[in-house]
């Protein structure tokens, strides 16, 4: 870096803020007793229809339910140690992203000032966060080692819509989707980066669990001679379940990833912002010759006399 960019102001920088340590530990614990009682339930449910089934069907058949069901369960708890662990892709103070201090920033801290409220600073395809203090610029941020890859993305993003500063965690995301209420992480990523993969398939592996111990407890009714009836029932109710079950996940997946439903809105010609608001579209206008102009308001200036002679 040239000089004069700053680089003795550094030290003198505001530690970064302090996230919201208390929304977070509640939302997360939320997240893990949502998920382990998942578990506990889809365990529950084919260990029960596999025990049913024994001596009626193959023996290969309920081993299978029963294997699925432990595979789905692993790589849930997996995924939910990678969103509570893993960095989503929070940028990270170094000189690279901290130089050069934009002039109103270092003259408060030459002065020893407090930082007033202002907005981010824009220069060109980048944007200084003036509560993290580090410069975002697309593809050329350094992020934690678990999240370099997100760099192969096409970067067709603008710096606007690929950062965010979380409110609740404190931190500029790059790739920034939603803050999660359920398990207190902010949910970033491109494709399968960040964390974004653990958010993805945790999900698909609730709804794979629920089907799986589903499938296992219907089929054990089916196959006892006094709970054929129930079998049946359980069958019925489990439909409509998986139906719901797959409403809920389209419905969370839109609202969660603003990327699909601004492209959406984007194809429909209904909005062009980022966060998939509707933009009002004004009708382009023309610009009249003076002359036109003043024949115009010669007319309006002559019918408004004659109205005043009624």
């Amino acid at each position: 870096m040239e000089s004069g960019d700053g680089r003795e102001l550094l030290p003198l920088l505001p530690l970064l803020p302090k996230p919201d340590l208390t929304a977070m530990r509640t939302e997360g614990l939320t997240g893990c007793t949502l998920v382990c009682g998942l578990i506990a339930g889809c365990l529950t449910g084919t260990h029960t229809g596999a025990s049913m089934m024994r001596g009626f069907v193959a023996p290969w058949l309920p081993a299978a339910f029963l294997v699925l069901i432990y595979l789905e369960a692993m790589v849930a708890l997996l995924c939910l140690l990678g969103l509570m662990l893993g960095d989503p892709g929070v940028v990270e103070r170094s000189e690279q992203t901290c130089l050069p201090i934009p002039a109103a920033v270092a003259e408060c801290l030459q002065a020893g000032k407090p930082m007033p409220t202002m907005e981010n600073i824009m220069d060109g395809d980048r944007s200084y966060c003036v509560r993290c203090h580090v410069w975002r610029t697309t593809g050329e941020v350094k992020v934690r080692r678990s999240s370099r890859f997100l760099a192969k993305c096409d970067g067709s993003l603008k710096p606007a819509e690929d950062f965010h500063h979380c409110s609740t965690c404190q931190r500029c995301v790059v790739h920034f989707d939603h803050h999660c209420g359920v398990f207190g992480r902010c949910i970033a990523g491109c494709g399968f980066g960040g964390n974004m993969g653990y958010f993805k398939v945790i999900i698909a592996m609730g709804g794979a669990g629920v089907a799986t111990a589903g499938a296992a407890f219907t089929t054990g009714l089916l196959q006892t001679g006094q709970g054929r009836w129930l079998g049946f029932i359980g069958l019925f109710y489990m439909g409509f379940g998986l139906l719901a079950i797959l409403a809920t996940c389209c419905v969370a997946m839109c609202e969660s990833l603003p990327s699909i439903w601004r492209c959406c809105l984007d194809c429909c010609g209904q909005s062009d912002s980022a966060r998939g608001s509707y933009a009002m579209k004004r009708l382009p206008t023309t610009e009249l010759p003076l002359d036109d102009i003043a024949v115009i308001g010669a007319t309006q200036d002559r019918e408004s006399s004659d109205g005043e002679g009624y």
